[in-house]
C-alpha cells in the first residue's frame, strides 16, 4: 500500500498493490497516477484549507531576509493545514479505511511532510513502513532516523542559502536553521499524534516512533547530483525514478510554433504547481514582465495561474511573451531552441533540466528550494537570483539575464 496526499509532488508508482490518494488539495484526476495498482480516492476535503497554508509560505518569502534571531521562531500554519485535513480524513473516511485491515498488507509506503500516512501503519496493523522523502533527505527525517548530519558542510533543508563550503557565520546560521526545522516538524508530528489518539485512544503509538522504525527510507533525490553527506544503508536514493530518459518528449503543434519564435531562442518560466502566482506581489509581476521588453530577440513562455489578472494585464504589454496556465515542461526543456529555464527550484525541475542540459535561473520560494538552488549554482548549471529585487525594479533581473544569455560561461552538467 502507498498513501499519498494529492497536493505537492508526483511519484510514479510501479510495485505496490493499493494506492490511497487523499485529495487534501489537488483532485486526483489532476495528478499523474498508477496504471497498475488499485486506487482508493479519499475526497470531500476543502482545498481552500490547504491553499491558505500554502499562501502563508508564499507571502512570507518576500519579507525582508530573516535575521539570526528570526531563526529561533517557526511558523505552524503549514503543519496545521496538514493536520486539519488528516483529522477530516478520519472523520469522513474512517469506516472505509479500517476495512482495509482485512487486506492484510505487508508494507505501507508513506511520505514525510506530514505523518498522517505513517499512522496508517498502526491503524491498519501493517508490519512494515517505508518512509519516503519527497525532496532531499529532510532534516527531521535525518534526526529521527539517526542519520549523521555534519552541519559544517551539509546544508539544512530550509530557508537558508548556503552551499557545502560555508563561512563560520554561515555554519552558525545553518545549525540554527536545522534545529528550527526539527522543532517545527516535531510540532506538526505531535499534533498528528493527538489526531490518532482522538480516534484510537491514548495508547496509540506515536507517529514519530513508527517513522523511526521504518525499514527503508526512499529519497526522491539523485545522490550524485546532491551535496555530499553521510547516509545509512537503509537510505535509498530514487530521484528521477519516473523520468523517462529513453524517449525525447514531443510538443503539440501549438507549442512547436511557440518554440520557433525568437531570433535567438526561447526562455521558459514556471514556478511549478505548488505556487499560486496570484499570491505573488503585484510589483514583482510588473517588474518581471517589464524585464522581458529588454530581450526582443528572445521569446518568453511564462506559466502563471489562469486567475492571475495582474499577470494577464502585464503580459499584454509584452509582444514577445506567451502567457499560459499549463505547459508541457519536459518537452519544452528537451527542445533545442530553449536557452534558459527560470524556475523556483523544485527538485523535479532540477532533474529534468539536468537531463536535458538546460541552464537554470533560480528564485526559490519555500521548502527545499533554497537548497536545490544552491546545489545548481554549486554544480555549475544555474545561478540563484534574489527575487526581492523585483519588488523594486527590473534592473538586477535584466542584468542577470544578460549575464546568462550573453556570457561565454560554460555550464556544467552531470
Amino acid at each position: 500500500m502507498y498513501f499519498r496526499c494529492s497536493f505537492a509532488f508526483e511519484i510514479r508508482k510501479y510495485a505496490f498493490q493499493t494506492l490511497i490518494e487523499a485529495e487534501f488539495r489537488v483532485p486526483s484526476k489532476d495528478v499523474e497516477s498508477t496504471k497498475i495498482a488499485k486506487r482508493i480516492i479519499l475526497s470531500g476535503f476543502d482545498p481552500n484549507v490547504f491553499d491558505a497554508g500554502q499562501a502563508s509560505l508564499v507571502a512570507t518569502t518576500f519579507n525582508p531576509p530573516a535575521g539570526i534571531l528570526d531563526q529561533l521562531k517557526y511558523s505552524t500554519e503549514f503543519f496545521d493545514t496538514f493536520n486539519i485535513q488528516c483529522d477530516k480524513m478520519w472523520q469522513m473516511h474512517r469506516e472505509m479505511l479500517l476495512k482495509l485491515e482485512e487486506e492484510k498488507y505487508d508494507i505501507i509506503m508513506s511520505e514525510q511532510l506530514n505523518l498522517c500516512g505513517v499512522g496508517l501503519q498502526a491503524a491498519l496493523k501493517i508490519k512494515t513502513n517505508i518512509w519516503i522523502s519527497s525532496c532531499p533527505l529532510d532534516d527531521h527525517m535525518a534526526y529521527i532516523l539517526g542519520v549523521p548530519t555534519p552541519l559544517s558542510y551539509v546544508p539544512a533543508v530550509g530557508e537558508i542559502s548556503v552551499s557545502d563550503q560555508m563561512s563560520l557565520y554561515e555554519r552558525l546560521r545553518n545549525i540554527l536553521e536545522f534545529w528550527k526545522n526539527i522543532r517545527s516538524y516535531y510540532y506538526g508530528m505531535h499534533e498528528t499524534d493527538k489526531i490518532y489518539q482522538k480516534y484510537f485512544g491514548s495508547s496509540f503509538p506515536s507517529v514519530i516512533e513508527l517513522a523511526r522504525n521504518s525499514a527503508l527510507t526512499f529519497v526522491l533525490a539523485d545522490e550524485f547530483l546532491d551535496f555530499p553527506r553521510p547516509i545509512l544503508h537503509s537510505t535509498i536514493y530514487v530521484g528521477g525514478l519516473g523520468l523517462d530518459t529513453t524517449v525525447k518528449p514531443t510538443l503539440s503543434n501549438e507549442y512547436e510554433l511557440e518554440m520557433k519564435k525568437g531570433q535567438k531562442g526561447v526562455i521558459f518560466f514556471s514556478f511549478g504547481t505548488n505556487v499560486e502566482t496570484t499570491d505573488l506581489p503585484k510589483s514583482f509581476k510588473i517588474h518581471f514582465f517589464e524585464a522581458m521588453k529588454h530581450f526582443q530577440d528572445y521569446h518568453f513562455i511564462v506559466k502563471f495561474n489562469a486567475k492571475d489578472k495582474d499577470a494577464e494585464m502585464e503580459a499584454r504589454k509584452v509582444p514577445n511573451c506567451k502567457l499560459v496556465d499549463w505547459a508541457p515542461q519536459p518537452a519544452i526543456l528537451a527542445h533545442n531552441r530553449l536557452s534558459l529555464f527560470i524556475t523556483h527550484g523544485g527538485y523535479n525541475s532540477l532533474l529534468e533540466s539536468v537531463n536535458y542540459a538546460k541552464p537554470l535561473l533560480l528564485m526559490p520560494i519555500f521548502g527545499d528550494q533554497w537548497r536545490n538552488a544552491m546545489l545548481a549554482q554549486r554544480n555549475g548549471f544555474g545561478l540563484v537570483f534574489e527575487k526581492r529585487h523585483l519588488l523594486l525594479s527590473s534592473v538586477e533581473f535584466v542584468n542577470v539575464l544578460n549575464e546568462m544569455l550573453t556570457n561565454s560561461r560554460s555550464w556544467r552538467f552531470p
